[in-house]
């Protein structure tokens, strides 16, 4: 539904966030920007589920272990809840164990993928009663569109909560007269992320997507990944191993993507994906916004945009 009309002022205030991959402390911050900002709309656009599960481990004289970015922690029962929040902001989900539940994580990887799913999915459900506490008292919807790292069942987990609308396989009308299309799949990463697809994939998906609107010129693109070579998707060459070349710099985007902004010419594109591309370009009239990330750090980024009836009024990054 789109938000309730503001009768002092004749425009609407978008608040953009990406990639904050499981952050508790990124995500509790979003969730109270609609009083700080004062904004019309909350947009979470992709990336929402953490990367790992750290094990904290029980051991024979009562103490625990736990390797945590490479460093080797030792902790008595009251240190736990500090490892345990520390593990929660970056973006990870805790896990507690015995060393032979701990030798099963990682040498099992079908283990390791259940208990991933079962950690992620609490978190989500644990989000999901942050937002309809903070709806009671607000009176607000958030919009979210799950990223190429979200497996599938995460849009299962948000649908089950009437105060999110999941925006993807839709067009959502923001207001009176902006409609907005999501894609959260991405081009092919070397990661072998949950939901990439080929390039001829994604031309299908977004103009299957734009076949559906009825004014293109007020339209949102709410697009994941973002235009090929654009200067938001900037990111250092990473090999089919894993392994990073900081000697080369690419643009990491999609070409499909590009196309179909200079093609289509929306009002507005909002992309993610590359975390230390944040900045602003215009593609013809269209323009593009990457918020960046900082998840990890427990820092939301973010960009506040601002439209009426015919064109953007203003825009402008947060951080904190």
């Amino acid at each position: 539904m789109p938000p309730g009309k503001n009768e002092r002022r004749r425009f609407t205030r978008l608040f953009f966030v990406t990639d904050i991959h499981g952050s508790e402390e990124t995500f509790s911050k979003f969730v109270r920007a609609k009083q700080i900002y004062g904004v019309d709309v909350l947009l979470l656009s992709g990336d929402l589920t953490g990367k790992l599960v750290i094990p904290i481990v029980k051991q024979a004289d009562d103490t625990y272990t736990s390797n945590l970015m490479g460093q080797e922690w030792k902790l008595n029962k009251e240190e736990v809840a500090n490892i345990q929040k520390r593990i929660e902001t970056m973006g990870f989900y805790w896990y507690m164990t015995d060393r032979a539940g701990a030798e099963k994580l990682t040498s099992d990887l079908s283990i390791y993928d259940e208990v991933y799913k079962q950690l992620s999915i609490l978190r989500l459900r644990h989000w999901i009663n942050m937002i309809d506490q903070r709806a009671l008292s607000e009176g607000f919807q958030i919009y979210v569109t799950t990223g190429n790292d979200d497996p599938p069942y995460v849009r299962d987990v948000l649908k089950t909560c009437a105060n999110v609308v999941d925006t993807e396989d839709s067009v959502v009308l923001l207001d009176e007269t902006h409609e907005m299309i999501s894609l959260g799949f991405s081009n092919p990463t070397p990661w072998k992320t949950p939901r990439e697809c080929s390039e001829d994939e994604l031309t299908e998906r977004i103009e299957s997507a734009c076949s559906q609107v009825k004014n293109m010129k007020n339209c949102l693109f709410n697009f994941h990944i973002p235009p090929k070579d654009s200067g938001l998707d900037t990111a250092t060459k990473v090999d089919q191993t894993l392994k990073a070349d900081m000697r080369e710099i690419i643009g990491a985007g999609s070409t499909s993507v590009r196309k179909a902004i200079e093609t289509h010419q929306p009002l507005l594109g909002l992309h993610g994906h590359i975390h230390e591309s944040r900045g602003t370009i215009r593609i013809g009239r269209t323009l593009c916004i990457n918020p960046g990330s900082e998840y990890a750090e427990g820092i939301l980024r973010g960009a506040i945009v601002s439209f009426d009836q015919e064109k953007i009024r203003g825009h402008q990054f947060t951080s904190g």
